[in-house]
């Protein structure tokens, strides 16, 4: 028998009524053991806020950790997904490109104002600046935790961390040992995946971990003769330390991943259904000498690589092929030190040498290869002159051969009331500079010499956007009731803002808007439209968001909120900008331990109405239920699992554009297997 998604979702919450009154053994292990409590009370240490270790108390900017339970109970299987558990972070996908995240608002296709790290390395693509999510060299099950910031970072992180800053922090090979297998499987062939790991563990002075994997999924099927989607990936990912010594430390770490796509619309005449082709490639070496406990020396060297390759016939007169290629490069040498002078003074200082490239004969409609070099150097002071007042002071300075000189600063003051809560204010600057193609666009289509189609392009230099933004946060544990608050007020205005303009080559008396410059040679015949790129006006936002985490002997409750005001648009073209954050947003993920090892979640997400701009358009408000059911076996520590998991159990979903596109929606079936 069948079994539907809401009858599968009756079931899932029955079992969860039924067996709610008792834990299971492996939980009630945990919950016995007297050094438990120190899950409760004290702050996690962050790494991300200031690049340096230290508690969210003290941290100079707004932190959201998403751990690993939550990976697990959320029933994600997509890295971008995971980021819907932010309070302000907005995430779709649509079947023309990758999935886009944004904070606040402002977000399109090619979701470009966060800066995106692995294990603590840029891995934005060069190209448009955004990230190419499907395509990561890591899979969910790969990671140890997520540190999110919630609002700009340029100080620490420089220009690109402009909404907020996303590090992806990979599992330790010492925190795991032996061989797991994890295998996925959906309903009418729509997902499937498997996945392979092994570790050594930690007994040996060089620990190493690899895994592979291999999935296929149906993201988008055609909606109203839209496009569709489905993608196949594979993905190998290593990591190795050898501690050299009491002092020392090298690591390596290895990402790849090969894969098509296959995407269109089935009536589309220059994308049709069609076939590309991706590989995307990651390499980290590090050495680390630990001097002391509070002071640190690190050098890294870091390449990331991606192709995109694919091309198609176009339905229209003479069938020429279009070619949708483009190579791109990031290699960077990074050098950083802290050290605490005296109790209450310590610093980081570090710099940055990096070199991208990008070619597409497709963008840039010529083989030329363009690239871009930038240096920056970095520091951040902690001064704490009183035991419950500390302050931060932070600056990136860094030099683009496009955009220039950028000066990034931030100034932060926290005041603990007591062990366990703490006020911050803060207030900085930060930059998001043009991308490359943003830099250099020139998209054209050309058949025998012709031009008959044309895309972005780039005209002047576009300088880089800024944003000068101010919140306020308070954070309290209230270790009694094992709650975890946090509540942020916060003020953002973007200048500069980068868009595109549509203009049209007519001729006299054209009631369409007539391009501020001549038509290239070749160009198509008069009505011919072109997008061209410029720097626009402001935008400023403003709101409150907060989130909560509540720890019982039964599970665990999170639940967060995100109210967002976009005002004072000036001078922007997109009349949309002003509707691109939802006014309220949210989230609640309940965690319940049931007897036997069982485990049920629930994961409800709600988003109002919204548009994305550019390529998408109004997205009303959503509500979307997810729901896992597991049961743990085996040894202790073997992570071995089967699971039933629910993704959007109301069916599938709008998302991207109202009119056009349906996400998918999965029922599957999972079982890990540790040795």
């Amino acid at each position: 028998m069948r079994v539907s998604r809401s009858q599968f979702s009756v079931l899932t919450l029955a079992l969860g009524l039924v067996f709610g009154s008792e834990l299971g053994a492996q939980e009630q292990a945990l919950l016995s053991d007297p050094n438990a409590e120190a899950l409760f009370e004290s702050m996690p240490l962050v790494l991300t806020a200031s690049r340096m270790a230290q508690s969210a108390l003290d941290a100079p900017a707004s932190i959201f950790v998403i751990d690993r339970e939550m990976i697990e109970a959320s029933g994600f299987t997509e890295i971008h997904d995971l980021l819907r558990l932010v309070p302000g972070y907005l995430v779709t996908d649509w079947p023309d490109g990758q999935p886009s995240v944004a904070n606040h608002g402002l977000g399109d296709a090619y979701g470009n104002r966060l800066k995106v790290m692995l294990d603590g390395t840029a891995i934005n693509n060069p190209l448009r600046g955004d990230v190419l999510w499907t395509d990561l060299p890591l899979r969910v099950d790969d990671i140890q935790r997520i540190e999110v910031i919630r609002g700009p970072n340029g100080a620490a992180y420089g220009a690109g961390a402009f909404q907020g800053v996303v590090n992806i922090i990979t599992r330790s090979p010492l925190t795991e040992s032996g061989v797991s297998f994890m295998g996925r499987a959906a309903a009418e062939g729509k997902y499937d995946d498997a996945q392979l790991r092994v570790s050594s563990g930690s007994d040996e002075q060089l620990s190493w971990r690899i895994s592979a994997s291999r999935r296929q999924i149906q993201t988008f099927e055609s909606y109203n003769n839209q496009s569709m989607e489905q993608i196949e990936r594979g993905v190998v990912n290593a990591f190795a330390t050898l501690h050299v010594n009491d002092t020392d430390e090298l690591s390596a770490q290895l990402g790849l991943t090969d894969g098509d796509d296959t995407r269109g619309y089935p009536a589309g005449r220059f994308a049709p259904i069609h076939g590309e082709s991706v590989q995307e490639r990651f390499l980290k070496l590090a050495w680390q000498r630990s001097f002391n406990a509070e002071s640190e020396l690190s050098i890294k060297y870091s390449h990331q690589g991606h192709e995109t390759n694919g091309q198609w016939s176009a339905r229209v007169a003479g069938n020429p092929m279009v070619y949708i290629d483009f190579d791109t490069t990031r290699d960077a040498l990074e050098l950083q030190y802290f050290d605490r002078i005296t109790p209450e003074l310590k610093y980081l200082l570090g710099a940055e040498l990096s070199q991208e490239s990008a070619q597409s004969p497709r963008f840039f409609s010529s083989d030329e290869t363009y690239r871009d070099q930038n240096a920056q150097i970095f520091g951040n002071l902690d001064w704490s002159p009183w035991t419950d007042l500390s302050f931060n002071l932070g600056g990136n300075l860094e030099y683009n051969s496009y955009s220039g000189e950028l000066f990034s600063p931030r100034l932060a003051m926290n005041y603990k009331i007591d062990p366990h809560s703490s006020v911050r204010l803060s207030t900085g600057q930060a930059y998001r500079r043009p991308s490359m193609l943003e830099a250099y666009a020139n998209e054209s289509l050309i058949f025998n010499g012709q031009v008959i189609d044309t895309g972005l392009r780039s005209l002047s230099q576009v300088v880089p956007e800024r944003v000068r933004h101010v919140d306020a946060a308070y954070l309290i544990q209230i270790p009694e009731l094992k709650l975890d608050v946090d509540v942020r007020v916060f003020l953002e205005k973007y200048d500069r803002f980068v868009d595109d303009e549509t203009c049209y080559f007519t001729g006299s008396g054209a009631i369409f808007q007539p391009c501020p410059f001549p038509p290239p040679s070749s160009f198509p015949p008069v009505g011919s439209s072109v997008d061209y790129l410029l720097n626009q006006g402001s935008v400023s936002t403003r709101g409150v968001e907060g989130r909560f985490d509540w720890r019982q002997s039964w599970g665990r409750v999170l639940g967060s909120l995100s109210l967002v005001n976009i005002f004072n648009v000036d001078n922007v073209t997109d009349v949309d900008a002003i509707k691109s954050a939802p006014e309220a947003a949210g989230n609640v993920l309940l965690i319940k331990y049931l007897p036997e090892r069982w485990r049920f979640s629930l994961g409800y997400y709600y988003q109002g109405s919204m548009k994305w701009l550019n390529d998408g358009d109004l997205v009303k408000p959503r509500n979307l239920w997810n729901a896992k059911l597991s049961k743990s076996f085996g040894a202790p520590g073997s992570e071995s699992e089967f699971a039933i998991t629910a993704l959007s159990m109301s069916g599938d979903y709008p998302d991207f554009n109202e009119a056009k596109f349906r996400q998918e929606s999965m029922v599957f079936a999972s079982v890990r297997l540790g040795f």
